[in-house]
């Protein structure tokens, strides 16, 4: 096969076969057979890995530019969760406060209600039935008797 067959096969131009060759830093003498256009078994597959490590190479790039794109969105996404997230808190934070301001003005005005009203008096000493009834010297409200 030759340098020729072997860019019409690939789809490049003899030129661009040669620049691989040049590249990977081989001699088109070393591939070929002695007095012959014709590479030889050995050149042949010399050159066909010049050509399966580009291909490769290629799908290696193409399968990098989709797994940036693939974490782009993912950036992108956790973007978008974590402003959402930031908008939840500050509304949180929001009710926060006003709820502690409403537990603050209650707390206000049940002390304001405690100082309106009128100061009690403790209850009198109250004594139970039986001790009204037996009582010798107290009458039932819980005076001594005959002392008016």
């Amino acid at each position: 096969m030759t340098i020729k067959e072997i860019a019409k096969e690939k789809g490049v131009s003899t030129q661009a076969v040669y620049q691989k060759i040049k590249a990977a830093g081989l001699k088109i003498s070393d591939l070929r057979a002695e007095n012959s256009v014709e590479l030889t078994e050995s050149g042949l597959k010399a050159v066909n890995q010049l050509f399966v490590k580009q291909s490769e190479t290629t799908v290696n790039k193409n399968k990098l530019v989709d797994k940036i794109k693939e974490l782009e969105k993912q950036v992108s996404m956790l973007e978008s969760a974590l402003q959402e997230a930031r908008a939840d808190r500050d509304r949180w934070a929001a009710q926060a406060e006003a709820a502690q301001q409403t537990a603050q003005q209650a707390q206000a005005l049940n002390m304001a209600t405690l100082k309106a009203l009128p100061a009690q008096q403790p209850p009198a000493e109250r004594r139970g039935l039986l001790a009204r009834l037996f009582s010798r010297n107290k009458n039932a409200d819980g005076q001594e008797a005959g002392k008016e």
